[in-house]
């Protein structure tokens, strides 16, 4: 019996140590996955829009319907730091900063008919706000035609 213990146990433990084996090979893959020493020269670079930051407007062509005389444009900037910095946000025109408000994350601005240049940063985005000639608008329906009184006969 005691012989059969022994046996058993020289069998575990032969088991054991090949699944600590097993372990310590999947963990140092994993390590050398994951880990950066000085000496690594890999660095994740992020996308090349985030190294400037983003920039983002609500529409790059805005119409004017007749009769309106401003449209709104929103705008958006992330810094390459990941912050929104709405008051780094700037529309000009002709050389001339337009005034905005800020909104939170955002920066409005309402704009008559004209091409802006929105800059945040080092972005700029091209804006044009322009009227919606009316040909474009849709037709009006055709009133049906009334019968008149005096014109109904029976």
């Amino acid at each position: 019996m005691i012989q059969r213990f022994s046996m058993s146990i020289k069998q575990t433990t032969k088991q054991l140590l090949q699944c600590i084996a097993i372990l310590l090979v999947i963990l140092m893959t994993i390590g050398t996955m994951t880990s950066c020493s000085k000496d690594d020269t890999a660095v994740l670079s992020p996308e090349p829009e985030e190294q400037e930051g983003v920039l983002e407007v609500s529409s790059t062509n805005l119409k004017l319907a007749p009769g309106q005389e401003y449209a709104r444009l929103i705008v958006t900037y992330k810094s390459p730091k990941g912050l929104f910095e709405p008051q780094a946000i700037k529309v000009y025109c002709d050389r001339i900063e337009v005034l905005g408000i800020l909104d939170g994350d955002n920066k409005l601005f309402d704009l008559p008919q004209g091409t802006y240049t929105v800059t945040a940063g080092k972005l700029s985005i091209t804006v044009i706000v322009e009227t919606t000639p009316y040909s474009n608008l849709p037709a009006k329906s055709p009133r049906a035609k009334q019968a008149s009184p005096s014109t109904v006969t029976e």
